[in-house]
């Protein structure tokens, strides 16, 4: 009997013991009614339960760990500090480019324009081009404006006539021949008529010539609204602008706009006309035209598009970047301009995708009726007041910049008459590009596009351009390959500047050095500093002398009558930038 309870009083030791050591082991003893033992057991279920509550636990940890981590990274994305990394914000900007994207906004523009009969003109698919950037701004968090402006036309009211009274009657045949500008004056009288020599841009291009008299000059160097405007300085009562054969589209009769300051009527000849103008001019026996046209005028409103970035440091030191938004009537114009309005538009999407937060503020616009007249980049200048004008530090425009058969020109800032800063914004570009070992040319700072309104004011200006319908010099062809003896954009103006008529290659390097000038000003301290301060000699390359304005040497400096010619074009060469129109 004590033998049994002190076995008894053992096995229960045990048994508490085994349930202690269950409740860590996982495993127990049991002691039957005679005090044998059985062997240990695992309690599986608790097994479970204790590796599942490791594991919640491990994973909390895990959790908590990667969330710090990426809390932190978050954090230092909304930083002033390039976005938490040691990228330069030129660099980010410059990468975040991509060919597909820019050929997405082509492809939409293209499809507006062939819902409005090929074209994105102001009176055709304008308007939805721009609900088109209006969406994708917003999209992207931005908060755009359409900014109205005036838009005056002139309908005519029949076709206009004109004909050759002396020494041969002649009656030429309208848009085969001639066409009156848009916005012409009225007009229905005969004039004798003088030629101007060289392009009639400078007074000294007046000194023979006869007050009264229609003036007779040929297309190229200035605008043809400053080309009109000299002529009528100098007492011309009509202008006759010939086209100059100097490229397969260049032979018809051009469309153009004369500008509202211009009261005297000017029709655009054919080349063929224009020459056979000149040789009977020069003959000496007198030259009688008589000019018919009748418009009448009304005004219509357009709009711009503008859209700031809100979270810049500085707000009075702003810097523009614009592109016109419009096409001729003639083509879609996916090269002119959607390649510059849909490399604007990238610009700002990604400027917003990568939270940049400059130190400059950044206006991204898109202009209207630039093909009819600057009107309305001009219109958006002449309504800003002088302390919004002295905000911007300077403008930036992209207009043409993946023509086919492309050349990698920068405005010229060097140009005397450009506001200061242009020059070295010009350099920026310039030195971009030979940073990717592309080498640049200069072309002309005239005021050709809508940089033209930011300059007249004293707002420093810069931008890139790739060619329009001007030939490609042989040597050129060395530089960025491409077709010698063709226009660098053959479909300049035409139906057939469509999305086929984009080289990506060259778009892509003008989209990439586009971005990271704009970031690297953006993010300047002292932006006017900057451009202000003289850096070192221009780096892009001149145009060579065959390349230039006005005439080959073979042209005896620019003296008309060596350059007549019955048989053929003109010796003479006319190559310059887009819109010389």
């Amino acid at each position: 009997g004590n033998g049994g309870t002190a076995r008894s009083q053992k096995a229960k030791k045990k048994e508490k013991k085994g349930t202690k050591n269950a409740m860590f082991s996982g495993e127990y003893e049991e002691v039957d009614a005679s005090g044998n033992y059985t062997p240990p057991q695992r309690n599986w279920r608790k097994i479970a339960l204790y590796a599942g509550f490791v594991f919640v636990v491990v994973v909390l940890i895990v959790v908590l760990i990667l969330g710090l981590v990426l809390g932190l990274r978050s954090s230092d994305d909304d930083s002033d500090d390039d976005s938490g990394s040691n990228v330069p914000v030129p660099t980010k900007l410059e990468d975040a480019m991509s060919t597909s994207r820019l050929m997405s906004h082509l492809n939409q523009l293209q499809s507006i324009a062939d819902k409005y009969n090929g074209s994105r003109a102001v009176r055709l698919g304008y308007n939805a081009s721009v609900d088109y950037v209006m969406k994708t701004l917003t999209a992207a968090g931005y908060k755009p404006s359409k900014v109205p402006f005036s838009l005056p036309l002139a309908i005519q009211q029949r076709d206009p006539t004109f004909s050759q009274i002396d020494p041969k009657p002649t009656e030429y045949v309208y848009d085969k021949d001639f066409l009156a500008y848009d916005g012409s004056a009225n007009v229905d009288a005969s004039f004798n008529v003088t030629l101007v020599p060289n392009l009639g841009c400078n007074d000294a291009d007046y000194s023979e010539f006869v007050p009264g008299t229609a003036a007779l000059v040929l297309r190229g160097n200035c605008s043809f609204v400053d080309k009109a405007l000299m002529a009528e300085k100098h007492g011309a009562k009509a202008q006759l602008v010939f086209n100059d054969g100097a490229a397969a589209d260049r032979f018809a009769p051009f469309r153009a706009a004369s500008g509202e300051n211009v009261t005297i009527p000017v029709f655009s000849l054919s080349y063929i006309v224009g020459e056979g103008l000149v040789c009977r001019w020069g003959a000496g026996d007198g030259l009688s035209v008589k000019m018919f046209s009748d418009s009448a005028f009304t005004t219509q409103y357009s709009s711009n598009v503008v859209t700031d970035t809100t979270n810049a440091q500085k707000n009075n030191n702003i810097i523009v970047v614009g592109s016109h938004l419009d096409s001729v009537e003639a083509g879609p114009g996916i090269n002119d301009n959607g390649s510059g309005s849909s490399l604007t538009l990238e610009l700002a999407i990604q400027f917003a995708k990568l939270k940049l937060k400059p130190v400059n503020r950044v206006r991204f616009a898109w202009w209207g009726a630039e093909e009819v007249g600057l009107l309305g980049s001009e219109a958006y200048v002449a309504g800003l007041t002088q302390d919004e004008k002295d905000d911007i530090a300077l403008y930036l425009n992209f207009d043409m910049v993946a023509s086919p058969n492309y050349e990698i020109a920068v405005y010229d800032g060097n140009d005397p008459q450009a506001p200061n800063g242009s020059a070295v914004i010009a350099e920026l570009l310039a030195e971009h590009f030979e940073l990717q070992n592309l080498p640049t040319v200069w072309t002309a700072f005239d005021g050709r596009s809508d940089y033209g309104p930011f300059i007249q004011v004293g707002i420093p200006a810069g931008g890139l351009f790739s060619g329009a319908e001007v030939v490609k010099p042989s040597a050129q062809r060395t530089q960025w390959g491409g077709y010698a003896n063709a226009a660098y954009d053959p479909c300049y103006h035409q139906m057939c500047d469509s999305v086929g008529n984009i080289n990506q290659k060259g778009y892509i390097a003008f989209a990439r050095s586009a971005a990271a000038v704009l970031a690297q000003l953006a993010m300047a301290e002292n932006v006017r500093q900057l451009i202000g301060s003289p850096r070192k000699p221009a780096t892009a390359e001149p145009r060579s002398a065959d390349d230039s304005f006005g005439f080959d040497s073979a042209c005896d400096g620019g003296d008309w009558m060596s350059c007549l010619s019955t048989t053929g074009p003109m010796p003479f060469t006319h190559k310059g930038p887009y819109a010389l129109l």
